[in-house]
């Protein structure tokens, strides 16, 4: 990557060198799947620079990790070499000789042609309307913008040795190496850019994508020379996504292989659960709130025993304190997101864990100030 980056590098200096194009089209430059997606930056460039600061999960070449960052680099590679920005050079090389009349690198650009649908979160089992600011910073890895019909040109590229029409974006040589697949993973291999396995001896080729509120899945069978693309303009970072099954279904229809076997939970079921929980969690804390002063009458009177003290009054305080900092710190470093990106990508859930977090600490600062005043008086203010 430095051949074309020498700026490029990740925090182990030595690997930095040593990662290859390569590597980041089969997903094996040690980039972990959520690297990056806490930094906010308002170009493609400033997010691979922001790349500097990453510790890599393994040693590049070593094995596949599906990382949406291998895609930002790549496509600055793209915007250096070419000279556009990835976006026009997307849209001139790609959409144009492919015939793709519907599709585009600009949301506003889309939006203005009346064709666009409008796309959906779920707010606690209710999806909602959702228009948000486009991801045009980060274009090689999501957010590009087209229909069902151009999806289908796009395949037919795929399955007719990079043409369509009379017209090729890429040598046959070229598009059998993306196809190739060299990284084994769980249940399927990679190639380049696309995901590849076989059912009952029927080659498959596949891949998906994801933003907050639209998702989409294609699917290939080469030898069958055929395929399905599934676009929905409603999205969730739980559950199987309803374009993942459709999809799925419809390639094993095509290939008469046996359906892929699917979870009865449908999306709304699961928010309808999830939705359910966050009411009884939310119920629970407002009733603790009311009963605060109950809870204060209940606690022994002076002189305390030091068990007695921590038994009664400083554990229950601190686990009402310690739970909250989790949700507001632990959580978003575990799943590897940011707030602001929580709340772009599950809105209900993140501003319920708000919502829950700062009762808890007016629960928690309301039982403190009850027991100091048993604890200096022997009676609550």
């Amino acid at each position: 990557a430095q051949r074309y980056l020498p700026w490029f590098r990740v925090a182990n200096a030595e690997a930095s060198a040593v990662i290859t194009v390569r590597q980041l089209l089969n997903h094996t430059s040690g980039l972990a799947v959520g690297a990056g997606r806490d930094q906010e930056h308002d170009t493609l460039e400033g997010h691979v620079r922001g790349l500097s600061e990453v510790t890599l999960v393994h040693a590049p070449g070593e094995r596949h990790e599906y990382s949406s960052a291998n895609y930002l680099v790549l496509g600055h590679i793209v915007e250096v070499l070419s000279g556009q920005s990835f976006g026009a050079y997307v849209e001139e090389h790609i959409f144009a000789p492919l015939d793709m009349k519907h599709s585009f690198a600009s949301q506003e650009a889309a939006q203005e042609t009346g064709v666009m649908a409008s796309g959906y979160q779920y707010w606690l089992s209710y999806p909602r309307a959702t228009t948000l600011s486009h991801e045009s910073d980060r274009l090689p890895t999501a957010a590009l913008i087209a229909s069902a019909e151009d999806m289908a040109h796009f395949m037919i590229a795929q399955l007719d040795e990079g043409r369509y029409q009379e017209t090729a974006v890429l040598s046959p040589e070229s598009m059998a190496e993306m196809h190739r697949p060299t990284a084994e993973s769980e249940g399927f291999s990679y190639a380049m850019g696309w995901r590849v396995s076989e059912t009952e001896g029927v080659a498959e080729i596949f891949h998906g994508g994801i933003v907050p509120n639209f998702r989409g899945q294609m699917v290939m069978l080469p030898g069958l020379e055929t395929g399905v693309v599934v676009l929905t303009n409603v999205s969730s970072v739980m559950g199987t996504p309803t374009s993942h099954r459709m999809a799925a279904t419809v390639a094993a229809l095509l290939g008469d292989t046996p359906p892929p076997a699917h979870s009865n939970m449908t999306l709304t079921l699961l928010h309808g659960f999830i939705a359910f929980g966050v009411l009884m969690i939310t119920f629970n804390q407002i009733k603790d709130l009311v009963r605060v002063r109950r809870w204060a009458e209940k606690l022994p009177r002076p002189p305390f025993s030091t068990p007695m003290l921590l038994r009664k009054i400083v554990l229950p305080i601190a686990l009402e304190i310690l739970i909250p900092l989790l949700l507001l710190f632990g959580l978003p470093r575990w799943l590897g997101f940011s707030w602001a990106e929580m709340i772009r990508q599950m809105p209900d859930i993140a501003y319920w864990l708000m919502l829950a977090s700062a009762l808890g600490l007016l629960i928690a600062f309301l039982k403190g100030r009850l027991a100091l005043s048993v604890f200096n008086s022997g009676e609550i203010a």
